[in-house]
């Protein structure tokens, strides 16, 4: 044509993707318009894809049966921390069946984002899991910096869904993070979840056995309920910090603070354990016992300093048995930890 070219009946194949469909281009051969049939960037993908370029904006529209996700999530935190200006688009994509990782699919998946002058503008997005809602929006803080609010009825399946942790069951998740030039900031609270099989915490709680005689003591590392876990993090890529983390149930407390490195599939954690949590903790509540001994709100009467280091599939998991103190002579005794220590390559 006069003011571009038109490519139909297109069919393209490449390893695992594949498409079907017509493009148009400019005449210095830019993208303008592209229609897919059917589109597969993975083997489980069956979607349409619409795409209409106007002006810098690439408006996006996604229709599918069922999209594997994972390449998405994959991206998220590579885009997070390109230093490359990335297009402007909107996207509105919708499919029954969103596949993530951990062999987890949300349904009924609707996300709406809106990306101008190089930063989010818009972002909306909602699901289930099984029968937990998931919603996801962008609101304004105080300061007017906009934030991502996530709220999700099964914490454990959105966690493993993408790829941050899959040893978690169940869960109230409440979320709050922003976009800032060091990476993703947010805080995560959870209530009323288990984690199973968790390998750190099995060896912690076999390391603390012979000293929590503690009534509610004995705990079944298989399989451990917890009330809450509050903890503010940092993720850049595949690395993640936490700090000021709190976890606590009937029987265990914990408080941590590290760093996680899924690229390197390390670990480097530290903080406190409080066996029989409900027990313990309870003295440090009284006001005036409280105070005397020292221990934190968070922190129970008698804990444990721990470090968790190496791989995340098989972390080292030391303690140090001077801790076993009330509160103000553990916390003497934790200057000896050297928390610093780097997780083995």
């Amino acid at each position: 044509r006069e003011r571009s070219t038109r490519i139909d009946n297109l069919t393209f194949e490449a390893g695992g993707a594949s498409a079907r469909g017509a493009i148009e281009l400019s005449p210095q051969g830019e993208v303008q318009v592209v229609k897919l049939t059917q589109a597969r960037l993975s083997p489980g993908d069956d979607m349409r894809v619409d795409l209409q370029r106007a002006g810098d904006l690439y408006r996006v529209t996604v229709r599918g049966v069922s999209i594997d996700a994972r390449p998405f999530v994959k991206s998220l935190g590579q885009s997070a921390n390109s230093s490359q200006k990335s297009a402007d688009f909107e996207l509105d994509l919708k499919s029954p069946i969103l596949t993530g990782f951990s062999k987890q699919a949300l349904t009924n998946a609707d996300l709406k984002i809106t990306r101008r002058g190089g930063a989010i503008r818009q972002f909306a997005a909602s699901g289930q899991f099984g029968r937990g809602a998931v919603t996801a929006r962008m609101t304004t803080a105080e300061g007017g910096r906009p934030q991502i609010d996530i709220g999700s009825a099964d914490a454990g399946a959105l966690l493993a869904f993408a790829d941050i942790y899959s040893r978690m069951e169940g869960g109230a998740l409440n979320a709050i993070m922003s976009q800032e030039p060091t990476g993703l900031v947010g805080t995560v609270k959870i209530r009323s979840f288990n984690l199973r099989d968790e390998p750190a915490l099995r060896r912690l709680v076999a390391e603390s056995a012979p000293r929590a005689d503690a009534p509610g003591a004995k705990v079944d590392p298989a399989l451990v309920g917890f009330d809450r876990l509050q903890v503010v993090f940092l993720r850049s890529g595949g690395h993640m910090t936490l700090r000021d983390g709190v976890m606590n149930g009937p029987n265990i407390g914990l408080t941590v603070e590290g760093s996680v490195d899924t690229e390197r599939n390390t670990i480097a954690l530290n903080g406190t354990f409080v066996p029989a949590y409900t027990v313990n903790n309870f003295f440090s509540k009284i006001p005036v016992v409280g105070v005397l001994l020292g221990g934190g709100w968070n922190e129970g009467l008698f804990a444990l300093n721990y470090k968790v280091t190496g791989r995340v599939n098989a972390p080292q998991v030391s303690v140090n048995p001077l801790s076993v103190a009330p509160g103000f002579l553990r916390k003497i005794f934790g200057v000896l930890d050297n928390v610093g220590d780097q997780p083995q390559r």
